[in-house]
């Protein structure tokens, strides 16, 4: 099963970088979505193969997923993996256009187009039980799912950044973003974008520990969002993929106050999570 997931990750690092950030379709939205919507296909009906080796390889993994998974779990992955193509033509779009996408359009992209949720959808698979559909369609797990996601997503902006600049022409791009929007220079849009995954990281880590759900599998759930988080953050801070020049570090106190001026995430601090 592990080898399954660790294939799966190979293969979401070899798709990004032959379609995403410096393919030949990277600034290409229509071709991209034609492209994908094939690819998809061959994880959807795994017998259906041909379209190019992405497309066999994904649907090797799928075949896999089908003798290890149940139903139930197979659908959440490809779900997520269908949002996750969705947006690698949405970042195309801002390629094509060579423009930086505002703060408030991105964060929500971002939760897709980094392939964290599809991830995610593998945890439970990887351990051996079904996390219970009405406990994953909680308000308070989509919240929980959500701030890791950022918070992931965001470190990988910080991490990649050195290896994007010098090889894309892109500024989707949380740094970017803050140099456009906020006016920084980089070293101002870097402490910027540190201090807000700071500020959902503590947010992730309160709503963990409010979780009062009875279900053990969903408390294992929650746990393994938490090492993934660490995880994450220890592997691209040593590795040579990246080459980090600004390890991220995180604080010893994280500030735990209200919400980010941000319209379309200001509900992961919703009182009502916390009840």
């Amino acid at each position: 099963m592990l080898q399954m997931v660790a294939d799966f990750y190979l293969w979401l690092f070899a798709f990004d970088d032959a379609y995403c950030d410096e393919g030949a379709l990277s600034n290409d939205p229509g071709g991209l979505c034609l492209e994908t919507s094939r690819i998809l296909r061959a994880a959807e009906v795994p017998m259906c193969t041909g379209s190019n080796r992405y497309a066999d390889a994904l649907a090797n993994i799928s075949r896999r997923l089908d003798s290890t998974a149940t139903g139930v779990q197979h659908a959440r992955w490809r779900e997520a993996l269908r949002s996750y193509f969705h947006f690698q033509s949405w970042e195309a779009e801002y390629r094509r256009r060579r423009e930086t996408p505002p703060l408030e359009e991105y964060v929500v992209a971002r939760l897709q187009s980094g392939a964290v949720k599809v991830c995610f959808t593998l945890l439970d698979i990887a351990d051996g039980y079904e996390l219970p559909a009405d406990e994953f369609e909680t308000p308070l797990m989509r919240a929980l799912i959500e701030t890791a996601c950022a918070v992931i997503d965001w470190d990988n902006d910080i991490a990649s950044y050195t290896k994007e600049a010098q090889r894309g022409h892109d500024t989707i791009n949380l740094r970017d973003i803050f140099v456009q929007e906020y006016e920084l220079d980089g070293d101002g849009a870097l402490s910027e974008a540190l201090r807000m995954r700071d500020h959902v990281l503590a947010r992730f880590l309160q709503l963990s520990a409010v979780y009062t759900g009875t279900s053990e599998y969903t408390r294992r759930y929650i746990r393994s969002l938490g090492h993934w988080i660490r995880g994450n953050l220890d592997w691209q801070n040593s590795t040579k993929r990246y080459g980090t020049t600004h390890p991220i570090v995180g604080q010893r106190t994280l500030p735990v106050t209200g919400p980010l001026r941000i319209e379309s995430i200001a509900w992961w601090w919703d009182d009502a999570l916390t009840r």
